[in-house]
């Protein structure tokens, strides 16, 4: 199998492998099983790559291209994450983590509505360790780990700061999981507070950040979030 061929339960079934001593390729002493703190670090690293290669486009052939105008440009994302920055300053973190989580990950909004402080992952010992990582799983059953973005690790510890245990995450201001409206309209928000022209941000729409990330990998046909366009003020803004 070629490097890039691999999807995510590939990965977590070599995790497994390393784990119980049944790889017999790619490592030093065939048939020994990896320390589960050797085999942590290796699923990390892996799964690091992988999310870089997607978002950088190397494994576009196994996605269905999208038409011209239904995926954001590079230059589109910095702004949008620029505005997200901004979303935060403002007090919104509920909108600014959904949507830099959105365009990080990937992740359907059903995805994004199922995150738990479960799916939160830090690195060592010790509780002021800020989350580091975050798993989504997809579609087929694949878990996906993420590398966090610095500036949504605080964030996201706010978020918990609020939360019990298992509740989710993205819980809206009103007590509602998120939806491809509230998302959509966190979206433009942000797109708009970031620079992108109005008439362009009010077209953005939550699947148009799904085809470049690994969570997209293996999915025959994502869901289509309705259109949402602005009509005032999001009761759940603030």
């Amino acid at each position: 199998m070629e490097l890039l061929d691999a999807t995510g339960l590939h990965l977590a079934d070599y995790c497994e492998q390393a784990r119980t001593g049944a790889l017999t390729i790619g490592v030093r002493t065939p048939g020994k099983a990896l320390a589960m703190a050797t085999t942590a670090r290796k699923y990390a690293v892996l799964s690091s790559f992988y999310s870089f290669a997607w978002r950088c486009g190397a494994l576009s052939r196994h996605l269905d291209v999208a038409p011209e105008g239904r995926t954001l440009r590079r230059d589109e994302r910095r702004l949008l994450r620029r505005g997200v920055s901004q979303l935060a300053d403002s007090g919104r973190i509920i909108q600014a983590v959904a949507v830099a989580l959105l365009e990080a990950t990937g992740a359907t909004v059903e995805e994004l509505a199922a995150l738990t402080d479960h799916n939160l992952h830090a690195v060592g010992d010790g509780a002021a360790n800020l989350p580091v990582l975050i798993t989504v799983r997809g579609h087929q059953g694949d878990v996906v780990t993420f590398p966090i973005p610095a500036a949504v690790r605080t964030w996201l510890t706010a978020l918990i700061s609020h939360r019990r245990a298992g509740d989710p995450l993205l819980e809206s201001e009103a007590g509602r999981r998120v939806d491809c409206e509230w998302l959509g309209r966190a979206l433009i928000d942000a797109a708009i507070a970031g620079g992108i022209p109005r008439s362009r941000a009010e077209l953005l729409r939550p699947d148009m950040l799904y085809a470049n990330s690994c969570a997209d990998y293996g999915r025959s046909a994502p869901a289509t979030c309705p259109h949402a366009h602005p009509q005032g003020p999001h009761p759940d803004h603030h």
